[in-house]
């Protein structure tokens, strides 16, 4: 038995241990796995538990002569079968379609469908659920541009099963082919859509799937027709009589009757479509080009129209589900890219025209081999994540009862509370993408309470925070780099003990304690903190006409933020959390995720953070456990921040401990919401340590270790959020990093 561990080990060390180990169970030789064509380095994203590679041939058909829609060219094409006689089958089609003045194709739309299923109670909570998500639809295709920077929802059709509403959302997704973002984005909508119903009815929807199995994932359907799935792209071709007879060696008038015998006989067979072997076509240049190959089952569906027109034969290729792309996926493996490069499918539209491409090459196999039916079909399962099996609470179940037996203080007592009504995330990030994995509430939520103290009652406004378990926010972390070719790390042991979000619902708990003992000015009154079933709530005060400042800092704003922290960092507090991370055990962790992070990102700036990075990592951390700590936030920015008149309140503490305070400094330089001034810059540096009593020189020699650390554990965190949604922010704070390294820490280069 192969370990977790090794599984994920992409070295060529590791490879060939795998092979050794197979020889000695089995006995057998295995002399092909010796050598791998593929660089196993270069796996991660693409394979588990690697011991070599397939050599399939390449055949090359061609150049077919293709009429796009604004241009003409001759296309060459590599297709990767074993199949004896295939490509030179292709290869006459060819022939013939370019004796016949080419073929003339369009991509007519693209589409990619994912069907999530609401289950309900009771049939009227079925009916009312479903005329009302078809009114969410604008708000939904808004909502979608805060999630993703390439996919756009179009629409979103509604099926009433039983008690089950099934709904369809239809995207179009660029150049990719769109699978695993649209399950990404339609889980972060999934969110959005329970909050607004809640928001309307004060009903919960607490029974989603992702799939309900409306969309035709991987499956033949007559919705393909119908609805579509992936590209939809026709190809025709007039062929005369004379070259019919020339390469074909029969008439058109046999061709077209001997076509119309096999799709009679389709009636009894019960077809979606009709064709005769363009599944042959699809598997190969699936293959070659580094498609999804379980999309090849889906991808075949077509319908192949012959008539004659006078004595030539009229020949129209229908595919409605061709699921492919030129980005993403197994795109980027070495034999794909030459394959893409070879038919000129890079940039803009090109996925459009790799559909077209297959499109017009299966015609040409169509009409070569239409006396003969030889299929193929290949199918590929995914496999399911694992989800988790937590208690499901119910707004009914969040009563003065469940909250009195998590309240903060004892004098406290919470007599009534009214309805929950959900508020906006407002850049909750997190929160949303562990809507991925978790189906039950959570969020933010506003109630009004009659709270005794001692012997009066007041009414107060209050906040509601109720938030994933840990382990949804590790397992959504983990879900994004996976689809981002980043399994290894995902999956990696050093991840699950080191990764941020470990333990922070016990932290907030014992964090909040403090804040109530210490009772700041800048911190919302908290009431009630705990955990219930792995679910953590938070009530606090509301802060009226509150609003978080991204834009338009002043420097009196600043100041403010930094006395704050003189507050935070000057105090004495029992009780309170240590840092646990192991900085020298956790190197590796985060050096191979800077590696990932510079390979996907080609930005200057980034490549120039990380490498620094890495470059500093040692010495930097090398006194770091000599440093005097301090009580810091450790999320110290504009996203936990509400201006509220003169006061700017502090809010999220999960992430708060014992650190070195020059983390909370930098990433308030980070973040700040303009470019960094010298006035900021040395504020920071020559002031604030005096002001904190903080010794100048560990504040000197902290300074790097403080900036690393902000780097490999939110930075990072924030650009790969940015592969699936928009972070209006990220911009902002890597233009700041890139400023204060050659500010104040480029001596350190």
């Amino acid at each position: 038995m192969i370990k977790k561990k090794s599984r994920i080990d992409h070295s060529e060390a590791a490879r060939l241990e795998r092979v050794a180990l197979l020889r000695s169970k089995t006995g057998k030789k295995l002399s092909a796995l010796s050598i791998s064509y593929l660089n196993a380095e270069n796996l991660s994203g693409n394979i588990e538990n690697f011991i070599g590679s397939t050599s399939l041939p390449l055949g090359l058909a061609g150049p077919l002569q293709i009429h796009f829609e604004n241009y003409c060219e001759e296309i060459f094409a590599a297709f990767a079968t074993s199949e004896g006689a295939l490509v030179s089958s292709i290869s006459r089609g060819a022939i013939a379609i370019n004796l016949s003045n080419g073929v003339r194709t369009r991509c007519i739309e693209n589409t990619v469908t994912r069907a999530p299923a609401f289950l309900f109670e009771n049939l009227d909570q079925t009916v009312h659920f479903s005329r009302w998500l078809p009114t969410q639809v604008n708000e939904l295709k808004n909502k979608i541009k805060q999630h993703s920077k390439y996919a756009q929802l179009i629409d979103v059709k509604v099926k009433v099963i039983v008690n089950e509403v099934h709904a369809i959302f239809i995207y179009t997704t660029g150049e990719a082919a769109g699978q695993n973002m649209t399950t990404l984005i339609t889980a972060s909508l999934l969110q959005n859509i329970k909050q607004n119903y809640f928001n309307e009815t004060q009903y919960w929807i607490s029974q989603i799937a992702i799939e309900g199995n409306l969309s035709s994932d991987k499956k033949v359907s007559d919705s393909l027709f119908s609805v579509g799935r992936g590209r939809k792209v026709i190809a025709e071709a007039t062929l005369p009589n004379s070259v019919v007879k020339k390469i074909f060696k029969v008439s058109s008038y046999d061709l077209v009757k001997n076509y119309n015998r096999m799709k009679t006989a389709r009636v009894f067979s019960g077809y979606q479509g009709f064709n005769i072997n363009v599944a042959n076509v699809v598997a190969a240049l699936f293959l070659a080009t580094g498609q999804d190959a379980a999309c090849i089952h889906e991808s075949s569906v077509a319908e192949l129209h012959l008539e004659l027109q006078g004595d030539s034969i009229f020949a129209s290729l229908y595919m409605p589900s061709l699921v492919v792309g030129t980005i993403g996926g197994g795109t980027n493996l070495p034999h794909a890219k030459n394959c893409l490069d070879l038919m000129s499918c890079e940039g803009l539209n090109s996925a459009d025209k790799l559909a077209q491409i297959i499109c017009s090459y299966a015609l040409a196999l169509e009409l070569s081999t239409v006396s003969a039916i030889e299929g193929g079909q290949f199918v590929q399962a995914h496999t399911a994540l694992g989800r988790t099996s937590q208690k499901n609470f119910k707004p009914e179940d969040i009563n003065t009862e469940f909250l009195n037996s998590m309240k903060l203080d004892a004098d406290l007592m919470i007599l009534s509370c009214g309805q929950l009504q959900a508020a906006d995330f407002d850049d909750a990030m997190m929160i949303d993408l562990a809507s991925i994995s978790a189906r039950r509430i959570s969020g933010l939520f506003q109630l009004t309470a009659e709270i005794k103290n001692n012997t009066k009652i007041y009414s107060h406004d209050l906040i509601l925070k109720i938030k994933n378990s840990d382990s949804d926010l590790i397992l959504s972390s983990q879900m994004m780099l996976q689809n981002i070719g980043m399994s290894d790390i995902a999956e990696s042991d050093e991840l699950k003990k080191y990764h941020p979000f470990l333990n922070c619902q016990k932290n907030e708990i014992l964090i909040n304690q403090i804040l109530a003992e210490n009772k700041f000015y800048f911190v919302p009154k908290v009431y009630v903190s705990g955990i219930k079933s792995e679910t953590g709530f938070l009530l606090q005060a509301e802060i009226k006409n509150a609003h978080k400042k991204f834009h338009h800092w002043t420097n009196n704003d600043f100041k403010k933020c930094l006395d704050q922290l003189a507050t935070i960092h000057s105090g004495t507090y029992e009780g309170l959390p240590q840092n646990s991370l192991d900085y020298i055990d956790s190197k590796n962790l985060w050096f191979e995720l800077a590696e990932k992070i510079m390979t996907r990102n080609k930005s200057e700036v980034i490549q120039k953070v990380f490498r620094f990075c890495v470059k500093n990592y040692d010495n930097s951390f090398a006194s770091f456990d000599s440093l005097q700590k301090r009580f810091c936030h450790l999320d110290y920015n504009p996203r936990n921040l509400l201006f509220s008149e003169d006061n700017i309140f502090v809010i999220d503490w999960e992430f708060s401990g014992s650190h070195l305070p020059q983390r909370d400094v930098i990433e308030l330089l980070m973040f700040n919401p303009s470019e960094l001034s010298a006035h900021q810059i040395n504020l920071v540096i020559d002031d604030y340590p005096q002001k904190i009593k903080y010794p100048q020189q560990d504040w000197q020699n902290g300074m790097a270790a403080a900036f690393i650390d902000f780097v490999f554990r939110r930075l990072s965190l924030y650009i790969i959020i940015s592969e699936f949604k928009d972070v209006h922010f990220l911009s902002d704070v890597l233009n700041n990093c890139n400023l204060f390294l050659e500010n104040k820490l480029a001596k350190t280069e």
